[in-house]
């Protein structure tokens, strides 16, 4: 399956829609009957809705505008906000840089009718095409390098090589591809075993764990997620090479060495869980502040997941509590061990030890149920 979708910008004086997403069988050259994927109508369906509910996350007031630094979330997903020090807080530089992320997020949508435009023209640059992972191996998959780890055998392998932890998978739920002739994402079978945003939040309401927000995993979050990652579409690159006025960092899957279960460990920062262990690496310099929570994938999602939970149930999702948890050393790109690209030479090896997210005796044990894999491969 093929599914493409455009931005805002890209059909100006367009009536917008929110609620439609055109699924195309074709092949890659384009738009075409001639190549049809076989999908079944049950994942159509499902990409569908995580793309509405995509959208509803991402329009949220307080998320694609107007955020407030000073709120829960804010401050447990991005950064401390330090009272008693006003130069102690994140960046204003980088408060704009994570805004405007959710403002191109929020101005992606699907277009409203079929059209087929030619090789050269522009409009195909702001296609975002959309696969299933079939299980399959080989030249005419559509996960010909697996990936998604869907097809037998795998090596049980992360994409970056290593081992996933030992309670985990090597599975994705999806990958993202932003250097390809169109931007890709890849829905993996894993996608498909979650539920859809208001079916997440009717259950996760009525649970005794309402407020943890572990509880709310779901196909919008992977959705968004997967958004962070293609450049193009959300304006990402130190080089100024996609806009000369726009220097917005990369968003990569962070990685946290971690001490847990008495053991050193490492951990992508995935979930509710190690994107707060990941803001809890509170840089000494506060012009650096924010630097790693700003550059990680999932912070974003679970930041935009906990504001809307907290609509619907009335109160913040505050658990997991990590406590004083935080990474051991510096957090690397889980994609090659290495630290981000554009990190400035005097960038911090070390963390500050107060301003985490509570005390020892707020912390909980993990209750971890998310991939063992980053997923940023390109």
């Amino acid at each position: 399956m093929i599914l493409w979708m455009m931005t805002k910008e890209s059909a100006t004086g367009r009536e917008r829609k929110k609620d439609k997403i055109l699924v195309w069988s074709g092949s890659e050259s384009g738009p075409s009957a001639s190549q049809p994927y076989q999908v079944a109508a049950a994942q159509q369906n499902n990409i569908q809705q995580a793309f509405r509910d995509m959208n509803t996350l991402a329009s949220q007031e307080g998320v694609y505008r107007n955020i407030d630094w000073t709120a829960e979330a804010a401050t447990d997903f991005w950064c401390p906000n330090i009272y008693t020090d006003p130069n102690f807080k994140i960046p204003d530089d980088t408060r704009s840089e994570i805004q405007r992320i959710f403002a191109a997020i929020e101005q992606v949508w699907s277009y409203p009718f079929p059209i087929f435009v030619g090789p050269g023209n522009y409009w195909r640059y702001l296609w975002i095409e959309v696969r299933c992972s079939d299980g399959e191996l080989g030249k005419g998959s559509s996960d010909p390098e697996n990936f998604c780890k869907d097809a037998a055998p795998n090596d049980g392998k992360c994409p970056n090589g290593q081992r996933p932890p030992a309670n985990k998978t090597e599975t994705l739920q999806a990958f993202s591809d932003p250097t390809g002739r169109y931007s890709r994402i890849t829905f993996c079978n894993d996608f498909f075993k979650l539920h859809d945003l208001s079916v997440t939040v009717e259950n996760g309401a009525r649970s005794a764990k309402k407020t943890d927000l572990s509880e709310y995993d779901n196909t919008a979050r992977v959705f968004l997620h997967e958004l962070t990652h293609l450049d193009y579409f959300v304006g990402t690159d130190p080089t100024g090479k996609n806009d000369p006025k726009s220097n917005i960092p990369y968003i990569w899957d962070l990685q946290i060495t971690i001490n847990e279960n008495g053991a050193r460990v490492d951990r992508p920062c995935y979930g509710p869980e190690y994107c707060r262990i990941l803001r809890n690496w509170v840089d000494p310099d506060p012009q650096d502040l924010g630097y790693y929570t700003q550059r990680n994938a999932d912070s974003y999602a679970w930041f935009a997941m906990a504001k809307y939970v907290q609509s619907k149930i009335g109160q913040y999702p505050a658990q997991p509590r990590v406590g004083r948890k935080k990474p051991r050393y510096a957090p690397v790109n889980s994609k090659n061990g290495l630290e981000p690209q554009d990190a400035p030479a005097n960038l911090s090896t070390t963390s500050l030890d107060n301003y985490q997210i509570g005390g020892d005796e707020d912390a909980a044990p993990l209750n971890f149920n998310f991939p063992g894999c980053g997923d940023r491969i390109y």
